[in-house]
């Protein structure tokens, strides 16, 4: 049985922190918490919220600066509505990472490629309004990629087997929320070839907002079938600031990629 939402007026009663919060600032943590796969199957009720917030906290904490919730201080404070709300690509669920993990360590890593290494694209629609500058920023990302010397892209607009595209109230993914952009991982995701490369429309990129560059960098990882890291300073590190230096690619990037297409 799938775990389910727990009401507003549970949580209020018995979190800390929950009741000095606007009922939509208290659903929006719940969402985040089921959403990024915080609460594992199964759980459910108010310990499920609580637990799910301390493992937020315990993943975030080095890297963000995310406050303990020491001395019966509230669980909910500041801090965690701070990184609840920066960007997020939309493939991150912190129980995917755990299974992955748990796998590495059994000996039985899961590993997701294409059975070639020249792969094929079509850009779709861009910004609108614009004069397709971010089409070309994402196709500069692919040239990144490309120049790690592991796998080659071309435009193919007759059997992509990814799109590049902007999207507003995408059909095959959920970009609500904090949620930016997202990819399909070959031969490891429910997606259909062409597998997407999907940025919201309703963000705001470039300038103040998110970098395209940084972004596009991280979820052409995914199309090669890298997974999320939760290391900052890698490409395929999950989280996005606004705004953000260019990423670069670490060590871990490039034997990830190494493992795949050697």
């Amino acid at each position: 049985m799938k775990n389910s939402r727990i009401p507003l007026a549970d949580l209020q009663r018995s979190v800390k922190g929950a009741r000095d919060l606007p009922e939509s600032t208290l659903a929006s943590v719940q969402n985040y918490l089921f959403r990024f796969g915080f609460v594992l199957q199964k759980e459910a009720g108010v310990d499920a919220f609580t637990i799910a917030l301390e493992r937020f906290r315990e993943y975030y904490a080095e890297s963000y600066s995310l406050k303990a919730s020491l001395n019966g201080g509230p669980p909910i404070d500041e801090s965690v509505l701070r990184v609840m709300g920066l960007g997020q690509c939309g493939l991150f669920r912190f129980d995917q990472v755990v299974s992955r993990a748990a796998d590495m360590q059994a000996g039985k890593p899961v590993v997701c490629k294409w059975n070639k290494k020249k792969l094929k694209y079509k850009l779709g629609a861009g910004i609108p309004g614009s004069n397709g500058d971010e089409l070309i920023a994402v196709q500069a990302m692919l040239d990144k990629w490309q120049g790690l010397g592991r796998v080659s892209f071309a435009v193919d607009d007759t059997s992509p087997d990814f799109e590049v595209a902007w999207k507003t109230a995408d059909q095959d993914f959920d970009m609500t929320g904090v949620t930016i952009a997202h990819a399909g991982i070959p031969n490891c995701s429910s997606f259909p070839i062409p597998l997407p490369l999907h940025f919201d429309n309703e963000e705001t990129w470039g300038g103040i907002g998110y970098n395209i560059n940084g972004v596009a960098l991280h979820e052409i990882g995914h199309i090669l079938g890298l997974f999320d890291s939760p290391t900052p300073g890698t490409v395929m590190h999950h989280v996005f600031m606004q705004p953000e230096p260019d990423r670069q690619f670490a060590k871990e990037d490039q034997d990830e990629l190494a493992l795949r297409y050697p």
